[in-house]
C-alpha cells in the first residue's frame, strides 16, 4: 500500500532547469540594462553588447517601448562602432517618438 523508504532514493534526480524569459521580458531586462548604463554608468561597469543586441531583437507592441528598444538598439549599434547601421534605427526611433508625442 505504501511505498518503501528506498524507492524515492532510488529514483534517478532531475535538475530542474528555470525556463528562460519570455521575449517581452529579455526586452524588458535589457531595457532597464541600457537605462542604467546610460543614466548611471560607473566605470568598470560591464555592458555585454551582443547579448544586449539580440535581446532587444525582438519588437513589442507597445509604441512607447518600441521607440525605446529602436533607440537602444540604434545606440547599442553605434557603440559599437556600426554607424551604417546605427543611422537608420536611432532615426526610426526619433521618428516614432515624435509621432507618440
Amino acid at each position: 500500500m505504501y511505498d518503501r523508504v528506498g524507492a524515492a532514493r532510488a529514483a534517478r534526480r532531475q535538475a530542474d532547469t528555470p525556463a528562460g524569459p519570455t521575449p517581452e521580458a529579455a526586452v524588458r531586462q535589457a531595457l532597464l540594462r541600457v537605462r542604467k548604463i546610460l543614466e548611471n554608468y560607473l566605470p568598470g561597469m560591464s555592458c555585454d553588447v551582443p547579448r544586449l543586441e539580440s535581446a532587444l531583437a525582438a519588437g513589442v507592441p507597445q509604441p512607447a517601448e518600441e521607440a525605446e528598444r529602436l533607440f537602444a538598439l540604434g545606440w547599442l549599434r553605434w557603440l559599437a562602432g556600426d554607424f551604417t547601421a546605427a543611422g537608420p534605427l536611432l532615426a526610426q526611433a526619433v521618428a516614432n517618438a515624435i509621432r507618440l508625442g
